[in-house]
């Protein structure tokens, strides 16, 4: 249970270790990159994370208490946007888009 509540960095754990780590969520943190910071790349890693858990042994399963179903949680710091990501969009912090006064905008975003 306790595991459930530790998050890591996406970049300092491998989906395999899964297996061995009963973690409860990766976090995308502010400078982390995976590979060559494509889409793709980013998409393949997430994949990575899911089937690891898919493909866990049910012994293992039962060893790390992954039988509730509670999947992993995947976090990201995007307070602009995924600025960590080329050609991304990006936005102000929430308080500069209050203080523009224009909730069109806001929906639009």
């Amino acid at each position: 249970k306790v595991s459930q509540m530790v998050m890591t960095l996406q970049s300092s754990v491998e989906p395999e270790q899964l297996t061995d780590w009963p973690l409860g969520a990766v976090l995308s943190g502010g400078g982390s990159f995976v590979g060559d910071n494509e889409p793709a790349e980013w998409v393949a890693r997430a994949q990575a994370f899911h089937d690891a858990l898919v493909n866990i042994p049910k012994a293992t399963q039962q060893r790390l208490n992954r039988t509730r179903g509670i999947p992993l949680g995947w976090a990201t710091d995007a307070v602009h946007g995924h600025s960590v990501l080329d050609h991304a969009t990006l936005f102000p912090h929430n308080i500069g888009l209050g203080c523009a006064n224009d909730t069109d905008l806001l929906e639009r975003i």
